[in-house]
């Protein structure tokens, strides 16, 4: 299994072979199709994962979306639904998950969890036993949706950035998931990275970085820090090393608190931001909050083989976080946006990618869900109706407007 960015593989192996496919009707839609995957005879096979709480719901959305996106983009799925998370089942990952997963050719993940207290979760199995090792989060201010944002409309409006978070190493690697002893005395957290754990990030941020602008930002504590100090000496190495004779690509370094002052100050300086696991997860919720408190981040976790985990940046139910209250809520947002992050960056298909998430705007342009504040005049629908518009959009996206460049305008 193989996962791509631009062109190029982030797991390692070579690209598969191209050909490009004019479809025809009232618009110019273009895309990009593989030869060898995604066709009627061979689609692609997508495990998803239904999750609990809204997350059976929000899956089989993202699905009735994906399949609508066969007629647009000559590409075809085949999906296999299993089991994850609690809803009173004794297993959180089942077996039989782990053999859908590992046949394919990339995971959709619905949000499970309906609080995070206890000793382990769905997602930290699905981690351990895939090897995930990169986080690749987007942070897009969609037009639609800058009333939204605390911050002016000028200030936040343009904002693209993509957060390269390293989630295999560092303080987070599950080591602390015990319970504490009430009674003790004393508490200790290891820090700790490797040389090839670093190098595997570099990886990953530079093939980012060469799909975008080039310029990558790494963020820690170097100065305070020895595992930090550590992590900057073998992140410059590896990427001089491979980027030497070039100068399409650029690496500096802010330390974690003069860059989330920055990032706050001149959010539209930033692209790639690459940094460790701990220091990322405090990172995304700031990045995350540039577009106001809606939960609707896309993310990828990309194993060591190459496979692909596509699910909310929020990994559990929204009443796990501290404004949830009720039920969970349905939104399909994150995990059309997750989809589309799918297509593009495990599967090499950004035309296809590029389809819903122009139509998704679109469909903001007319409708938010019933969680949402409209903010231009929308209407508020159900989430079930959301897609459906969504799909309704994909149609007259194909008919009558011109794609955009899948290298440039995607997330």
């Amino acid at each position: 299994m193989i996962g791509f960015v631009g062109g190029f593989s982030l797991g390692g192996g070579l690209g598969r072979p191209r050909r490009t496919g004019l479809r025809s009707g009232a618009g110019s839609a273009r895309c990009v199709i593989a030869v060898d995957k995604g066709t009627k005879s061979d689609p692609y096979s997508i495990a998803v994962l239904k999750g609990d709480g809204a997350g059976p719901k929000v899956a089989e959305m993202t699905q009735s979306v994906l399949e609508a996106l066969e007629q647009y983009a000559d590409l075809y799925f085949k999906f296999d639904e299993v089991e994850f998370g609690g809803d009173g089942k004794e297993l959180l990952l089942p077996k039989e998950s782990v053999a859908a997963c590992r046949a394919s050719d990339a995971v959709l993940r619905a949000p499970q969890g309906l609080s995070r207290e206890g000793e382990n979760s769905a997602h930290v199995q699905l981690r351990e036993e895939f090897e995930l090792f990169a986080q690749l989060r987007p942070v897009t201010v969609y037009p639609q949706l800058l009333d939204l944002s605390s911050f002016k409309n000028s200030h936040v409006e343009g904002v693209d950035l993509m957060l390269v978070r390293e989630v295999s190493g560092g303080a987070l690697t599950g080591e602390d998931l015990k319970s504490l002893n009430e009674n003790a005395d004393f508490g200790e957290t290891r820090m700790h990275y490797s040389r090839d754990q670093v190098e595997r990030i570099s990886n990953v941020a530079l093939q980012v970085a060469e799909a975008r602008s080039g310029n990558v930002v790494n963020v820690d504590k170097a100065y305070a820090l020895h595992v930090s100090a550590f992590w900057r000496n073998a992140l410059h190495a590896h990427f001089a090393k491979q980027t030497e004779g070039r100068n399409d690509i650029t690496l500096s370094d802010l330390f974690l608190d003069d860059f989330c002052r920055e990032v706050i100050f001149r959010p539209k300086d930033f692209d790639v931001i690459v940094t460790s696991n701990l220091f990322g997860d405090f990172i995304a919720e700031i990045l995350a909050g540039l577009g106001g408190p809606l939960r609707v981040s896309p993310s990828t976790w990309i194993s060591r083989d190459g496979l692909h985990v596509c699910g909310p940046a929020d990994i559990y139910n929204s009443t796990a976080y501290p404004d949830g209250k009720g039920s969970p809520i349905v939104n399909p947002i994150a995990m059309i946006r997750s989809a589309c992050m799918m297509l593009r960056y495990a599967l090499d298909e950004p035309a296809a990618s590029d389809i819903i998430q122009k139509s998704l705007m679109k469909t903001l342009e007319e409708y938010v869900t019933p969680d949402m504040v409209p903010s231009n005049g929308q209407s508020v629908v159900s989430a079930e109706a959301f897609t459906s518009n969504l799909v309704s959009s994909m149609e007259y996206m194909y008919q009558y407007e011109m794609v955009c460049d899948p290298t440039l305008c995607g997330e």
